[in-house]
């Protein structure tokens, strides 16, 4: 088992509004013992024209039981064009989110087959104010490994 992991990361996007750069750093442990509870931390930088800023992500997992487990995160930062998951999940809203936190349980049903269920919160900044609104998000679905 690998106790501690290290990752770098970096990505360019240019569409009609500019460009956007970022790079980040992701470091995470898991402890020892049948929980196997884990910590990853990530801290990415934002490199756009006249706006550089930081996004700070802490996430928390453990296993509830042999098939069941739980993840918990929160993302903090201005996360207009932020990627998040290797790329995986670009957001570029109009209205960016500022703060993002949730709950993922993952229940394993063999080798190959996963369920999952996703609730979500995110508090958004109305664009070209200081005005905020909450959206609640609820997901689920299925991974099959091949």
């Amino acid at each position: 088992m690998n106790r501690f992991s290290l990752g770098l990361n970096g990505s360019i996007l240019n569409d009609d509004e500019g460009n956007c750069e970022q790079i980040g750093l992701q470091a995470g442990v898991t402890l020892p013992g049948k929980s196997n509870v884990y910590f990853k931390s990530s801290l990415s930088g934002i490199i756009e024209t006249g706006n550089n800023r930081p996004i700070f992500s802490q996430s928390v997992g453990a296993r509830l039981t042999k098939t069941i487990w739980a993840e918990g995160n929160v993302t903090l930062g201005n996360l207009k064009n932020y990627n998040d998951h290797n790329a995986l999940y670009v957001y570029n809203s109009i209205d960016p989110t500022t703060f993002r936190t949730g709950l993922t349980l993952f229940w394993y049903l063999g080798k190959r087959v996963t369920l999952f269920g996703n609730y979500s919160y995110d508090t958004k900044q109305i664009e070209n104010t200081q005005n905020n609104y909450k959206q609640y998000s609820f997901s689920g679905g299925t991974i099959w490994k091949l």
